[in-house]
């Protein structure tokens, strides 16, 4: 709740992923500027309020402005109350990297207003930090999906515990397999089907490039939700038989997964990760 404050301030507006709006106090001394980014607090209807972005000035006169910090612009922001449910409702416009092309988004977010986690502008920080990570790794701003910013917005930094349990999960089928060649020796190899993948491009294509660059397999392929390897490739004179399952190599699974835990987290950028999931395909 607002209650009878007039400003809301804003820390970091310069700052890629630090962007913070709060209540002052602390925050708002000694200035650092002759003017400082703010939201002013304007009473619509008793517990309805208008949030007008702009800079107070050392003398604390208000001038209205859009708020920019650095890829995202905050214009007005509303925030008001129906029955028991609290909303916080606000446009922001989105610039891509090089500033050529812009979208605007909706955010709607509202909860219970009695009881704790009750909505407010601070919620905003999480969103407008995440955005102008996004942006600032070059990715599309046409691609973010919008409804992933509504409401409850929770899209976490990944840890590396997390990261270590998707490869412990991984499932593996053997096959052996084989080809006539007309007047050559014929072709044998294995083959491993590996499933429980995680749902995530990024992830997907770091694990298929770790284990291209192992030479424990001689060839990987992603096709729908499984890694198809195949390794032990060799020719001789013998009879085939097609496509067999056979036995489970533990070693083998087991020389896999130490691969992808040993390199993963080299190579494993969490917060280009979590673009990738702010993204619609």
């Amino acid at each position: 709740m607002l209650g009878n404050r007039n400003f809301i301030f804003i820390d970091g507006i310069d700052k890629i992923g630090e962007f913070q709006l709060h209540y002052g106090g602390e925050f708002q001394y000694p200035k650092s500027s002759c003017l400082t980014p703010v939201f002013k607090c304007e009473i619509n209807n008793g517990n309805n309020y208008i949030l007008l972005p702009g800079y107070l000035s050392i003398n604390n006169e208000f001038y209205s402005c859009p708020i920019s910090t650095n890829h995202v612009q905050l214009n007005n922001i509303l925030y008001y109350r129906i029955g028991n449910q609290q909303y916080v409702e606000s446009v922001l416009q989105i610039f891509s990297f090089n500033y050529k092309s812009f979208r605007n988004i909706v955010i709607k977010q509202y909860s219970n207003y009695l009881g704790s986690g009750v909505v407010n502008p601070m919620n905003l920080n999480k969103i407008v930090n995440t955005l102008n990570l996004y942006i600032a790794n070059l990715n599309d701003i046409e691609m973010i999906d919008e409804n992933l910013l509504q409401n409850d917005f929770n899209l976490k930094i990944l840890d590396s515990e997390y990261i270590l349990s998707t490869i412990n999960k991984l499932e593996f089928i053997f096959f052996s397999n084989d080809q006539v060649r007309v007047g050559k020796d014929n072709a044998y190899w294995n083959e491993i089907e590996v499933s429980c993948l995680p749902k995530n491009k990024y992830i997907l294509q770091i694990f298929e490039d770790i284990i291209n660059k192992s030479n424990i397999v001689n060839r990987i392929t992603l096709i729908k939700d499984t890694f198809h390897l195949i390794y032990n490739h060799d020719y001789a004179w013998s009879p085939t038989n097609g496509r067999l399952q056979i036995k489970s190599d533990n070693i083998k699974a087991l020389e896999i997964k130490d691969i992808l835990k040993y390199n993963i987290l080299k190579s494993f950028d969490f917060i280009q990760e979590r673009n990738e999931r702010l993204k619609i395909y």
